[in-house]
């Protein structure tokens, strides 16, 4: 098996447009709506569980 050097790796972030800009996971809607389920009593680990994000993102905001 022949090594590979790393100078052959081409690692660069997923990136939406031609602008370069990193796109956003969350919708505004989601970003506004998550804390508020969690206010109504949703126990934040289920929460994340359901939207697909960490805990530590949660927090975070």
């Amino acid at each position: 098996m022949t090594p590979v050097s790393s100078s052959t790796w081409n690692w660069r972030p997923a990136l939406d447009g031609a602008d370069g800009m990193k796109r956003k996971q969350f919708s505004e809607e989601q970003i506004i709506g998550i804390p508020k389920e969690a206010e109504a009593g949703t126990v934040v680990t289920e929460l994340c569980r359901k939207h697909g994000m960490s805990s530590a993102t949660y927090y975070a905001g």
